[in-house]
């Protein structure tokens, strides 16, 4: 499977005491980051290019609302928050 994707991968099982059950899990977490499952996902079936092209324009988006959520958390944190004051009303004499 490794030659297939142009990589390979190692996990000690030292690391984990030997115990097979933790060296698979990180195993499967480490493909997981990798996005192997993601690309054997989109590779199951045939996609056409305007399907990828729509797809692509949707994980776009995406990805720039969330650079711009986070900048403007980032902005809420460094700005101190300014209460308005309240407005008096001035009566006449």
């Amino acid at each position: 499977m490794g030659k297939e994707f142009g990589y390979s991968m190692q996990v000690n099982t030292k690391k984990y005491g030997g115990d097979p059950l933790r060296s698979y899990k990180a195993l499967m977490r480490k493909l997981s980051r990798e996005g192997l499952y993601q690309e054997l996902k989109e590779r199951e079936f045939f996609k056409s290019k305007g399907q990828k092209r729509r797809e692509d324009k949707v994980q776009g988006t995406l990805r720039t609302n969330k650079k711009q959520r986070l900048r403007m958390e980032q902005l809420a944190k460094e700005l101190p928050i300014v209460k308005p004051k309240p407005k008096t009303i001035k009566q006449k004499k």
